[in-house]
């Protein structure tokens, strides 16, 4: 986990780019603070390395002569690498980055992780390939040196990464399959920038970027959108998550992006199999057990994130399973969010929590979230997910913080899992809508007695899936709109919708697992977003994801017997809540109003005088605060 930037003149140009490169990297600081690297190339592909203040002193002893202090650097180039390192995987000096190929010609910038690094090592070793460092960066080049733009459909991890060819002024970009891992771009007529925060984009004096007025409007009517390539601010774009580009910066006419994973759902419809169940579920859990073990590499503290749900129990499970099979001598540490607040007791999972420590050995830490925060965090939560989110991001901020005081450096967390698996409740009207009749009333009647929810709201659910069931996704969704539900369909295969949901919502919550826990300085692992294991749950038919009254039945059957009863179906599902809407009428209620009233941008935007919903109003004053946090000083 790290921070790239890079600086690249289209043509023939050259610019002084070492000062901004500085300052553009300074702020990327929190995403790398063991060490800093740069490198510039001059207008004949030459390179000059330079170190930073951060660059530790044995990483300078080993730079090549001729080496100098960033700040010092004053040449005309044509590109310029800064990389900001976490070190994790080879904490030597041999893993400074920008990182050079044998021949010299080609440097990497490399953010993330390549979690199949040692069985990629093997296979390029088998074709003659040797290396000089331990770790996955160099593992991340040699692969694209010797399989092309290929080399991404071998990797298996989280990764953003630049390329550069210094003799053909060229360059190489790469994002992972699910967008875990951030890259923007900003573009003129004159040079072409690469980031992994917008913030380092800011930093550079003669960049032109200001607020999308028509992206901020969007998100305050429909909410947040990361999968989006436009960012709220204009002259910033996304690149697109699971795609590669090939770029000739001599040539260049526009940056075009082209995709290397695209995934397919089941839409089959099968009569559920008990013998077939039990075969996805063995599938499923060394499938899982896999995504774990290989996310278990690290040279530095590791712990899990455990909410008491089905997700972050099995990881947990898996996780002290896993260590105690490699002899390691210290039990797993555990952090969670918890309510003592008796007003919010019913949120609150500690009691799971502890169901599951009387089964397996682990050191479990937990806080409670403190209403009397919030004005603090929510600031820090915007600077750093960059774009308003849906919600206030409290319980992320406020559980990763717990790890960071442990001194962890890597956390497995639970995020991918309920999306690709049926795990939330709407997801029952996509399902309920594609059964036949009888099937329809059998799931219905189960739906009664297995969810852990009002009447109200189970009848609700039966009523629209009965709805889709009859009508069809047109006429469902138009009587959704004119009753004013907030529910979409696109399909009644159920399928269908989690593949949408994996590549919309599903990009919001890694995005924000991401820059949260790099606020800290911390790794943030995610073994269900194993690419194996998301395109093997969609393949699965509908049937086995939800059965009996159950979601993510094939995922609860495979650690049945294995994990304690009460959390394998357990009946309810909250994924660390906080009590948003009673803090917001009635602790905050002031801060909350006074903030949207005062807000420049809100007032532009033409909501000034609007008194908004209780839907739109945690929005709206998300806005408010990110006009501040960037543009607080624009007149």
């Amino acid at each position: 986990m790290c921070g790239i930037l890079g600086i690249f003149e289209l043509g023939t140009n050259t610019a002084r780019q070492a000062g901004p490169a500085f300052a553009m990297a300074a702020a990327l600081r929190h995403r790398g603070p063991d060490d800093e690297g740069f490198v510039s190339f001059d207008g004949d592909g030459r390179p000059v390395i330079s170190w930073g203040p951060d660059t530790p002193q044995s990483v300078r002893a080993m730079l090549p002569e001729g080496s100098s202090n960033i700040r010092e650097t004053s040449m005309e180039t044509r590109a310029i690498l800064a990389h900001r390192r976490l070190s994790i995987l080879d904490v030597s000096p041999a893993g400074h980055q920008p990182m050079v190929s044998p021949d010299g010609r080609y440097w990497i910038c490399f953010n993330g992780e390549i979690y199949n690094y040692v069985e990629i090592r093997a296979a390029l070793e088998a074709q003659g390939e040797t290396f000089v460092t331990s770790g996955d960066t160099e593992v991340a080049l040699r692969a694209y040196l010797l399989w092309g733009n290929r080399c991404c459909e071998e990797f298996n991890g989280d990764w953003a990464m630049l390329i550069y060819d210094r003799v053909n002024h060229s360059l190489f970009v790469s994002r992972d399959r699910f967008g875990i891992k951030p890259l923007y771009v900003y573009e003129d007529e004159t040079r072409i920038a690469f980031a992994s925060e917008i913030k380092a984009l800011l930093e550079h004096p003669e960049f032109q970027i200001s607020p999308d007025e028509d992206v901020l409007t969007n998100y305050i009517e429909k909410g947040a959108n990361e999968w989006d390539e436009r960012t709220p601010f204009v002259g910033v774009r996304r690149f697109p998550f699971a795609h590669f580009a090939e770029i000739s910066l001599t040539q260049y006419s526009d940056l075009k992006p082209q995709h290397y994973f695209q995934l397919s759902a089941n839409r089959s419809r099968e009569t559920f199999d008990p013998t077939r169940a039990r075969k996805f579920a063995d599938e499923y859990f060394e499938l899982l057990k896999n995504a774990v073990q290989i996310r278990l590499r690290s040279d530095v503290p590791l712990g899990c994130a455990l909410s008491g749900g089905l997700d972050s129990s099995a990881v947990v499970y898996l996780a002290d399973e896993i260590m105690r099979e490699q002899g390691a001598d210290k039990k797993l540490k555990t952090f969670s969010l918890v309510h003592k607040d008796p007003k919010d007791a019913a949120l609150d999972e500690s009691g799971y929590i502890d169901i599951l420590a009387n089964q397996i050995e682990f050191e479990s830490f937990r806080r409670s979230p403190n209403v009397e925060d919030v004005p603090e965090i929510m600031s820090n939560v915007i600077r750093h997910w960059e774009s308003p989110p849906d919600g206030m991001g409290l319980a992320g901020f406020v559980t990763v913080g717990i790890a960071s005081d442990l001194g962890l450096v890597v956390t497995l967390d639970g995020q991918g899992a309920d999306e690709v698996q049926a795990g939330y409740h709407h997801t029952l009207i996509s399902y309920l809508g594609g059964l036949s009749l009888r099937e329809f009333f059998r799931e219905a009647t189960a739906l009664k007695r297995n969810l852990a929810a009002t009447p109200s709201y189970i009848f609700q659910l039966i009523a629209l899936g009965f709805l889709l069931n009859r009508a069809g996704p047109r006429t469902f969704n138009l009587v959704c709109r004119v009753l004013g539900r907030n529910f979409r369909v696109h399909s009644t295969a159920l399928g269908g919708e989690l593949l949408r949901s994996v590549g919309e919502g599903l990009v919001n919550l890694v995005h924000y697992a991401d820059a949260r826990s790099m606020y800290y300085s911390i790794e943030s692992r995610m073994p269900f977003m194993d690419h194996r294991l998301i395109e093997f749950s969609l393949s699965i038919p509908d049937c086995y994801k939800v059965h009996n009254g159950f979601t993510k039945y094939f995922a609860r059957l495979a650690f049945d017997g294995k994990l304690p009863d009460e959390i394998t179906w357990r009946k309810d599902k909250m994924g660390w809540p906080v009590p948003t809407a009673r803090w917001m009428n009635e602790d905050l209620a002031k801060w909350t109003d006074e903030k949207i009233s005062a807000s420049k941008i809100l007032k532009g935007l033409g909501f000034g005088d609007r008194v908004f919903s209780k839907k739109l109003k945690p929005r709206a004053m998300n806005v408010a605060i990110w006009h501040d946090v960037f543009f607080r000083n624009q007149p």
